[in-house]
């Protein structure tokens, strides 16, 4: 019961906090989740995020399933794959608006855990910061430069 009362909070606090930033962008709907969202709604918007979990993959996992950051990558980079196959819809990865909010879990479900997590064991706070910062630098770099060399492959 607790494991569902957290992750229910953890996806509550998400989605009022990635409505009201889309709301101050002038988005007037939610964008549907990647696992519901069909071929139309690609070109809306498609939210990857999952309400426990962190950059790095073990954290939330005493939570249940979750998608952790490689696997959103992953399925932004399948989007990202069918978006490019029309010309039209091209111009539409120009005008994206990407909205990250991510880490907190690394500390909630997984550094401040001693009892299910050894992460405080091996790294102090700081230590463990940039342990996030590095990952989840490596991650988006690697991402953003897939992006852009297919970008480059259709123009």
């Amino acid at each position: 019961m607790k494991k569902v009362i957290i992750k229910t909070f953890a996806i509550i606090i998400l989605i009022v906090i990635n409505h009201f930033s889309g709301q101050l962008l002038g988005f007037n709907k939610f964008i549907p989740s990647y696992a519901t969202a069909r071929n139309k709604d690609f070109k809306r918007g498609v939210n990857y995020g999952s309400g426990c979990a962190g950059i790095r993959k073990e954290s939330g996992r005493h939570l249940g399933d979750r998608i952790f950051m490689n696997r959103q990558l992953r399925h932004h980079k399948s989007i990202v794959s069918k978006l490019t196959q029309s010309k039209k819809n091209r111009s539409l990865l120009k005008k994206c608006v990407y909205i990250v909010n991510i880490g907190s879990n690394d500390y909630l479900n997984n550094f401040f855990l001693h009892d299910i997590y050894n992460t405080s064991n091996k790294y102090t706070k700081d230590q463990y910061a940039k342990v996030l910062m590095r990952q989840f630098s490596r991650q988006l770099k690697v991402h953003i430069l897939l992006l852009v060399f297919s970008l480059c492959l259709y123009y």
